[in-house]
């Protein structure tokens, strides 16, 4: 865990608040689901909404925090991904997020256009690309088969489905 300048206890709080949060509401929603599979199903909704919005607020202050940013600034940035690699790039107060799928090829959720393909240097527009280390719970094949199956999707929401929660979507289907 990082610890920044800008926002850095609360990211410290946020962080601790929903690994905590997560794991009692799986403890929930099997109790609940094992009882009522309608109102389980609802709740568990609920909760990936919940998670989504934490993870849109991790990625605010990680892309404002002048520690991360000094840090990507330095940094190379990645040169050589591999399949399912999640990517991404410091924009103008956020980072933006994709998935690399093969030949020079990144899918990622923009606003206006939904989900799409660009090139490597598209995706980056002159950024260093840096790879993310999210949770993994399928093999890079279904990972981009589950990619694909989104390609033309243009339900964007800053808060609830975007580039990020696109991507850990992808690899680890929350």
């Amino acid at each position: 865990m990082r610890i920044g300048l800008f926002g850095s206890a609360v990211v410290l709080v946020n962080k601790i608040s929903k690994n905590t949060t997560t794991k009692l509401n799986r403890v929930v929603e099997k109790k609940v689901t094992y009882f009522n599979p309608t109102i389980g199903k609802s709740l568990r909704k609920f909760n990936e909404t919940t998670e989504n919005i934490h993870d849109t607020i991790d990625n605010f202050f990680d892309a404002n925090d002048p520690v991360s940013l000094t840090i990507r600034n330095v940094s190379a940035g990645a040169k050589e991904f591999s399949l399912a690699d999640h990517l991404y790039v410091q924009r103008f107060g956020y980072t933006h997020h994709g998935l690399y799928i093969g030949n020079n090829t990144v899918i990622h959720y923009l606003m206006e256009e939904g989900i799409t393909f660009n090139t490597l240097e598209e995706f980056a527009k002159g950024a260093k690309i840096h790879r993310k280390n999210s949770p993994k719970k399928f093999s890079d094949a279904e990972i981009i088969v589950r990619a694909h199956s989104r390609v033309r999707e243009n339900s964007y929401n800053l808060f609830r489905n975007n580039c990020e929660n696109f991507v850990v979507w992808c690899r680890s289907g929350r």
